[in-house]
């Protein structure tokens, strides 16, 4: 396994997880958020993706091929995302991205040791809603980190929103002492709440472009590039020493 021996140093633990019927098991680092388990609001999160990938289908709507995993982390919301789409016979491409050179190693290798085919998901240490020129998303999944800070929050609200292909939309899991201020970013941004949930501690938010918003957006391409191509993976400044 890729990395196997230098990563093994970091994992100080392994847990197993369902999602849509798929066993996983996932590796985890005390120096990565949430180190003893899958926490909470990652839970809720694909939860509530569960059932959008539910109603699309209801609905006849194809379900999202490029999706980025903002903040990954372990890589949890990332793997989970790509191995349900690809057992429905889909080709995703999930680019998962966190600031720390560990997360993006663990991610890559929880991704191996689950079984994603190859190519469905990369692992990039890079700022949040980073990616190559002129990509868009169908879908932004992220567990949002909320010390990162008022200004960085409103920032990421305002460009995921920018960053969908038309009809795509971004699923957030917010502590819920942030909700209000999410629902006011989002307003501002030019956004629509699609879709709500709520746990004890954690409120999921899914929005997508308005629809007065979404008419005068621009078409994206038809191919968009690739996630990865023409993007460095790594940024020098956020590697972590050994």
């Amino acid at each position: 396994m890729q990395n196997a021996g230098f990563i093994s140093a970091y994992i100080t633990k392994e847990v197993p997880f369902k999602f849509r019927g798929i066993d996983f098991r996932f590796a985890l680092s005390q120096g990565l958020f949430s180190a003893a388990d899958v926490d909470a609001g990652t839970r809720l999160l694909l939860k509530v993706f569960s059932a959008v990938l539910d109603a699309d289908a209801a609905a006849g709507r194809p379900p999202p091929r490029y999706v980025l995993d903002a903040g990954c982390g372990a890589g949890v919301i990332g793997i989970c995302a790509a191995a349900a789409m690809a057992r429905n016979g889909e080709r995703p491409l999930v680019r998962a991205q966190d600031r720390d050179e560990l997360a993006r190693l663990v991610a890559l290798y929880n991704a191996e040791k689950n079984g994603l085919p190859p190519g469905a998901l990369e692992a990039c240490a890079e700022p949040l809603l980073a990616g190559p020129p002129d990509t868009r998303w169908d879908l932004i999944l992220t567990n949002i980190p909320a010390k990162a800070g008022a200004p960085v929050l409103e920032d990421f609200v305002r460009r995921s929103t920018a960053l969908l292909n038309p009809g795509g939309r971004v699923i957030m899991v917010v502590v819920r002492t942030m909700e209000d201020f999410f629902r006011e970013r989002i307003r501002a941004a030019g956004a629509e709440l699609e879709r709500e949930a709520a746990g004890a501690e954690h409120r999921v938010l899914a929005y997508r472009r308005a629809a007065a918003f979404q008419a005068a957006a621009p078409e994206a391409a038809n191919e968009p590039v690739r996630p990865g191509e023409g993007f460095p993976a790594r940024y020098p400044f956020y590697v972590r020493a050994a």
